[in-house]
């Protein structure tokens, strides 16, 4: 619809085919969207609020961060604290808004409403005044008003109707088999998060590491985001090559666990081809002008930007033609990516995505720290500004 959630639709599917196996589910079976949506706008409401009044911060980023209060945009990082703050539900048990689906509108007042509030925290942060009564005070109103855009979240007891029972000792499709010795019944759990935890036993989302390509700075480095004094975890990620990114993708896929990316779908993405490719349109040939530039180019002077978020599903080969079409170890064609737009077209919402293009477009990918060698042992780690931050 009309909201930029596409990073919270990716991550969610990584966690999907879980229960859709456990408890026999259909493909149209889905995690609420909307639940992760609400949290993410009180989330936001917060940390902008401690980030103002605790943190010293430049003119410039002051008036960045002033000029946009509230974003339905995210990264993994964002997806991964919700999702272990406050669990997760099926859609059925919190569904979609008219608010949820055109999100302008709310994140407007919610904004007009934050500068206020800022406003009154610059004043407290003078004048010496309780920051924590007035804190509690701020986001019990952005609640009440979310609830009147979303309606109230779920909390308590989470029920999944299994569609029909399970043989005894059923094999499921996961990473890690899940097998039952009884018949399997309906799942039912004591809240958001024990749902969560269920299947954070097999995907352990806390444990994933972010890689990103940033051809600006070195590779085989690691680095940290800004202000990691306001977190309890620290955010680390790897600036590595695509290739290299392109390999761990290929261990988690084999291990049937999907790959959160993010990249750039502005340039050679078809939405009616579902697909994105090197060269897919050339108006250079239709202008008579030249429009190549190299990555970091694009990366340095602001055509490169990351604004969608997908997930990787599956891995094609190249294949040789001299030997019957065999596939052709490590050489990697294209990808299978999983989008959040609708199961419609020639793919039902599926995207192939080459190589190529990925290599160009595609600047960070999430996988399991088991397929990272040389994880960081000191604290010596280079901040990434949060101006650079391709995440």
């Amino acid at each position: 619809w009309f909201s930029g959630r596409c990073w919270m639709f990716a991550g969610l599917n990584i966690l999907r085919p879980y229960f859709i196996n456990k408890y026999n589910l259909g493909p149209d079976f889905e995690l609420s969207q909307a639940y992760l949506f609400f949290w993410h706008y009180l989330e936001q409401y917060e940390s902008v609020l401690n980030l103002f009044y605790y943190e010293k911060m430049s003119e410039e980023e002051k008036r960045e961060r002033l000029f946009n209060l509230l974003s339905d945009g995210g990264n993994w990082i964002i997806f991964r604290r919700l999702v272990e703050k406050y669990g997760v539900v099926p859609k059925k048990s919190y569904g979609e808004s008219w608010q949820s689906k055109n999100s302008k509108e709310m994140n407007r007042r919610m904004s007009e409403m934050l500068a206020k509030d800022l406003q009154k925290c610059h004043e407290i942060k003078d004048s010496n005044e309780n920051y924590e009564d007035f804190i509690q005070e701020c986001l019990k109103r952005a609640e009440r008003v979310l609830s009147l855009c979303m309606g109230k979240p779920p909390h308590g007891q989470i029920i999944i109707r299994c569609k029909s029972k399970i043989p005894q000792n059923f094999q499921s499709k996961l990473p890690v088999t899940v097998t039952t010795n009884i018949p399997l019944e309906d799942g039912i759990y004591d809240s958001p998060i024990d749902m969560f935890n269920d299947a954070n036993r097999i995907y352990n989302i806390g444990k994933h590491v972010q890689l990103i390509n940033d051809p600006r700075k070195k590779y085989n480095k690691w680095y940290k985001t800004q202000h990691q004094n306001l977190r309890a975890i620290p955010e680390l990620f790897l600036n590595t090559n695509m290739d290299d990114i392109a390999n761990v993708i290929t261990m988690s896929i084999q291990k049937n666990i999907g790959v959160w990316f993010a990249c750039n779908v502005n340039e050679d993405f078809s939405r009616k081809l579902q697909g994105m490719t090197k060269d897919l349109f050339r108006p250079d040939i239709f202008l008579d002008i030249d429009l190549k530039m190299s990555k970091i180019d694009r990366m340095k002077w602001g055509r490169a930007r990351c604004n969608h978020a997908m997930l990787i599903t599956g891995i094609q080969y190249e294949r040789d033609k001299n030997k019957n079409n065999q596939i052709i170890p490590n050489q990697i064609a294209a990808f299978q990516v999983q989008n959040s737009w609708g199961p419609t077209g020639p793919g039902q919402g599926f995207y192939k995505m080459t190589k190529d293009w990925f290599d160009e477009h595609c600047y960070t990918a999430v996988v399991h720290h088991e397929f990272i060698d040389n994880l960081p042992t000191d604290d010596k780690i280079d901040e990434y500004k949060y101006y650079d931050f391709f995440g």
